[in-house]
C-alpha cells in the first residue's frame, strides 16, 4: 500500500508535468504556461476529489484560532522566504533575482499568487497528502508531498523555505483537517512576500546593505514561526497525539 501511494502521488505528478508541456509548446509563452499550469492543477485536483473525495473541508470546533495561527504563520513563511536572497546574494546571483521582477507583471502576479496558492493546496496538501495519509505516519503523509512541493519548484536557491514551506502547510491541514487552513496560509505567504517584504527589504537594503536586510527580514520570519508552532502544537497537535495514545 505505501508504494502504491508514492505511485498514486507520482502518477499525479506526471500528469501535471506533460500536460504542462503540452500548454508550453503550444503556447510559446510564459504567462500563459503559468496560467495552464494553474488551470491544470487545480483540474487534476478537483477529477481526484469528484472520484475519491479527498479533500477536507471540514471546520472544526476552534475556526477562528485555525485561521489566525495559519495567518501568523503565513506572515512568518513570507518573511523568512528573504532566505533565498541570502542565498541568491552569497552565489553572486543577485542581479538576475532583480531581473526576474517586473512592475509590469505584477496584477498577474498578484492574482497568480493567489491563484497559484488554491490549486497548489488543493493539489498537494488535498490530494497527494490524503493519498499518502491512510498508509504513512503523520511525518511521511505529511513529508513526501513537501518533498514533491519543494522540488516541483525547480529553483535551488527557494528549496530551502519552499520545503518548510510546504511541511507548515501540511502540518496544518494534517491537524486542522480544514483545506482552507493551508490555502489562506499560502496565499498570505504568496502575497506578503511579494509586496510588504519586498518594499521593506528596499527600504532597508538601501540603509544597511542588501545582505543585512534578507539576513534581518529572515531571522523576523524564522521567529514568528516558531512562536505561532508553538502555539499551534499545544493547540492542535498535542491533542490529537493524545487522544491517539489513549485510544490505542
Amino acid at each position: 500500500m505505501k508504494i502504491y501511494s508514492i505511485l498514486r502521488c507520482i502518477g499525479y505528478v506526471f500528469a501535471w508535468v506533460i500536460l504542462v508541456q503540452i500548454v508550453s509548446v503550444l503556447c510559446h509563452n510564459t504567462t500563459a504556461t503559468m496560467a495552464g499550469s494553474i488551470v491544470i492543477m487545480g483540474a487534476l485536483s478537483l477529477y481526484s476529489v469528484r472520484k475519491n473525495r479527498y479533500i477536507i473541508f471540514s471546520h472544526g470546533e476552534k475556526l477562528q484560532r485555525q485561521m489566525t495561527l495559519s495567518l501568523l504563520m503565513g506572515v512568518g513563511l513570507a518573511f523568512f522566504n528573504a532566505v533565498s536572497i541570502v542565498l541568491y546574494i552569497l552565489g553572486g546571483n543577485f542581479e538576475s533575482m532583480l531581473e526576474m521582477v517586473s512592475a509590469d507583471h505584477f496584477l498577474f502576479l498578484f492574482l497568480s499568487s493567489i491563484a497559484g496558492a488554491v490549486a497548489e493546496e488543493l493539489f498537494f496538501r488535498g490530494v497527494l497528502l490524503n493519498i499518502c495519509r491512510p498508509c504513512f505516519s503523520a511525518g511521511f503523509a505529511i513529508g513526501i508531498p513537501a518533498v514533491i512541493f519543494a522540488v516541483f519548484h525547480l529553483a535551488p536557491e527557494r528549496m530551502l523555505h519552499t520545503l518548510i514551506g510546504g511541511l507548515l502547510f501540511g502540518a496544518v491541514y494534517y491537524y486542522t483537517e480544514n483545506i482552507f487552513t493551508s490555502v489562506v496560509m499560502h496565499a498570505v505567504t504568496n502575497v506578503v512576500a511579494s509586496v510588504p517584504v519586498g518594499y521593506l527589504f528596499a527600504l532597508i537594503g538601501t540603509k544597511t546593505g542588501y545582505l543585512p536586510a534578507a539576513l534581518l527580514l529572515t531571522l523576523a520570519g524564522l521567529v514568528t514561526i516558531l512562536c505561532a508552532s508553538v502555539v499551534f502544537y499545544r493547540e492542535f497537535v498535542r491533542g490529537v497525539k493524545e487522544g491517539g495514545e489513549e485510544s490505542g
